[in-house]
């Protein structure tokens, strides 16, 4: 059984033909524990500014590993990653809008 062409422009795949497999889950499981554990060793061994930056790069290459793996996305079309992007572009755009707003409050700290 072929894929079915609803219109010219839509087509809706044959489950069938599509089963892609599963990813080998074990093996990206000890991956994300030792990234996990590099992190953990970053923030001991280097200066704060280097842990940070290292810490933040090592969470960006996990999360998109679950992405790609555990939540199947490496096999999705373009739009979904175009939509994702999107969401991320819209949440920086947030956060850097509010980041004066919440940087002018002057707090008053006093050491003890």
């Amino acid at each position: 059984m072929e894929n079915v062409r609803i219109s010219e422009n839509i087509e809706i795949p044959d489950p069938a033909l599509d089963y892609h497999g599963h990813a080998p889950y074990g093996r990206i499981l000890l991956q994300l524990l030792i990234l996990l554990s590099v992190s953990l060793i970053v923030g001991m061994v280097f200066s704060t500014s280097v842990a940070v930056f290292l810490i933040f790069a090592t969470a960006i290459w996990k999360s998109s590993m679950v992405m790609k793996n555990f939540m199947h996305l490496k096999f999705e079309p373009l739009l979904v990653w175009v939509a994702i992007a999107a969401v991320l572009f819209i949440l920086f755009m947030f956060f850097f809008g509010i980041y004066p707003d919440i940087t002018a409050v002057h707090r008053e700290v006093v050491p003890r």
